[in-house]
């Protein structure tokens, strides 16, 4: 049995997409349709950055602590930029 306390971080405002983010947006939607994604029935609409650097990060097959690397990140913009370095 392990017990921890744990402290929620604030959420953030979602912040608006960028130019710059149109091939994660196009990558995301392409994920969407693969049939694995269809089943896990989660939103695959990216309202922000925030959103998109989330969704991707869940749905891409990086290492478990690229992952944890990426969900330390704070800002969108920094985890989105990871992510393109990472693909």
């Amino acid at each position: 049995l392990i017990v921890a306390e744990v402290e929620w971080l604030k959420d953030e405002p979602e912040q608006p997409l960028q130019d710059e983010d149109a091939d994660l947006v196009a990558l995301l939607k392409a994920l969407a349709e693969h049939p694995m994604v269809e089943a896990l029935s989660m939103g695959t609409e990216a309202t922000g950055q925030q959103s998109l650097a989330n969704q991707l990060a869940y749905l891409l097959p990086f290492s478990e602590v690229d992952k944890i690397d990426l969900l330390q990140l704070d800002d969108p913009q920094q985890r989105l930029d990871a992510i393109q370095a990472l693909l």
